[in-house]
């Protein structure tokens, strides 16, 4: 299942118990989630060579089933991430808490400068099976952001809360894949 999601692409597990390796890697265990992989927020990642298949992308959908235990320390998680050292080109999934009530979807894009969407509505929930998709354009400007929570489109919020950016993309070619956290290994 685990080599489908990530299409024969070369990839290591970091400080995924025990020795590193699929084979030996057992599922947690969540409400309806036979087989789910578990990250904690802070050490745990899968990553995915660089690969010319998931770079220089015009535009793309990311879709992905979340199960939030919590919102981290950190108050933002990753879902997944390509953005590299210094967020040097590429983009972002995760979640953003934006103030103890607020639980965004956070999607970015690191072009001349960082765009930065953000669902307008609570939907997300702890302790939750949720699906979460995101559809970029190609577009810097966050409006043009599709974000869907559960099937159902949710308005990108306007104001202070993200930011348009300025094309074009960055490079990202020697960017792995990380799912689950990013290359710092504390989101």
């Amino acid at each position: 299942q685990w080599g489908d999601m990530v299409a024969g692409m070369v990839g290591a597990f970091v400080n995924m118990p025990p020795n590193d390796s699929l084979a030996g890697w057992q599922p947690e265990s969540h409400p309806g989630g036979r087989g789910a992989m578990g990250f904690d927020g802070s050490a745990r990642a899968i990553v995915v060579d660089p690969n010319p298949l998931h770079s220089h992308l015009e535009r793309f959908t990311l879709s992905a089933w979340i199960y939030p235990r919590s919102f981290g320390t950190t108050g933002r998680s990753r879902i997944l991430d390509k953005t590299g050292i210094a967020a040097s080109g590429g983009f972002y999934l995760g979640l953003n808490t934006v103030d103890a009530v607020t639980r965004a979807v956070e999607f970015g894009v690191d072009g001349e400068t960082l765009m930065i969407a953000m669902s307008a509505n609570s939907a997300i929930d702890v302790q939750t099976w949720t699906h979460v998709t995101v559809v970029w354009t190609g577009s810097f400007l966050r409006s043009n952001v599709q974000i869907y929570i559960n099937g159902v489109l949710i308005e990108v919020q306007a104001g202070a809360i993200g930011q348009d950016g300025l094309p074009p993309i960055n490079p990202d070619t020697d960017n792995p894949l990380y799912l689950g956290n990013r290359d710092a290994l504390d989101r």
